[in-house]
């Protein structure tokens, strides 16, 4: 039997979940998969060298990472392996995912970056991208 991954879940109005998502990766594990309730998170998440996925708890499209107002990208990977599922990822003047090494899993997304790429991959990154669009 397999290991279930833990699961932490992410709202602004449900009690006991936690209010950001950076909040939830603050404690999560190797494995374990973020819920997200849908709303605007006005953030950006950098991760390095997790195992981790960031997923909408509801419908494709229910959960916007906006870092527009950020110097940075909506999720920055270095290293690790990330699935990203159900979101939208904006940014300003970064691409709205940057992969640097590791595994990129982008599914049921949709990017976009007001003056940059909307993903960028580099150092060898590995990136899956089903069912994207980049805007």
């Amino acid at each position: 039997m397999g290991i279930m991954a833990r699961t932490l879940t992410v709202s602004s109005q449900r009690p006991g979940a936690f209010p950001t998502i950076r909040d939830a990766l603050e404690v999560a594990e190797d494995g374990a998969v973020v819920s997200i309730d849908a709303g605007v998170y006005t953030e950006a998440i950098r991760l390095r060298d997790r195992r981790v996925s960031l997923v909408a708890a509801g419908e494709a499209g229910s959960v916007t990472i906006d870092a527009t107002g950020e110097p940075a990208p909506a999720v920055a990977c270095d290293g690790g392996e990330v699935t990203l599922r159900g979101l939208v990822l904006k940014s300003g003047d970064y691409p709205a995912v940057s992969a640097a090494g590791g595994r990129i899993t982008i599914e049921k997304c949709e990017v976009g970056a007001g003056y940059a790429a909307g993903v960028i991959v580099t150092d060898a990154a590995q990136l899956s991208a089903t069912d994207v669009t980049v805007r």
